[in-house]
């Protein structure tokens, strides 16, 4: 599939599926207001999917670090693709000031 799109000169690279460190990432970028830590990732309210999603994320039971995988459902509702989403992003772009994701 890489070479097709390598083709037309779109270039694809494997992405981050380390789900501990994405999530922790996550973590850092939203901030602390309490402690001082100001966020460094923004989230446009256009983005309802994955609003909709994270304050649903809940962690795994068996590995605490790690947030419980959530499959959509035969109809595609639910789920917690669009987090994933999300994880890859961090995971792909390196932090600097002003980072913006939505």
């Amino acid at each position: 599939m890489a070479k097709q799109y390598a083709r037309h000169g779109i270039h694809l690279r494997a992405a981050n599926t380390e789900r501990v460190s994405g999530w922790a990432e996550i973590l850092s970028r939203l901030g602390d207001v309490d402690r001082g830590t100001m966020p460094r990732l923004f989230i446009h309210q256009r983005c309802q999917r994955l609003l909709a999603t994270l304050p649903d994320l809940q962690h795994d039971p068996n590995r605490p670090e790690d947030v419980l995988k959530v499959d959509a459902d035969e109809a595609g509702a639910g789920g917690d693709d669009a987090a994933d989403a999300l994880r890859y992003l961090v995971a792909s772009v390196p932090r600097r000031a002003g980072f913006m994701a939505g």
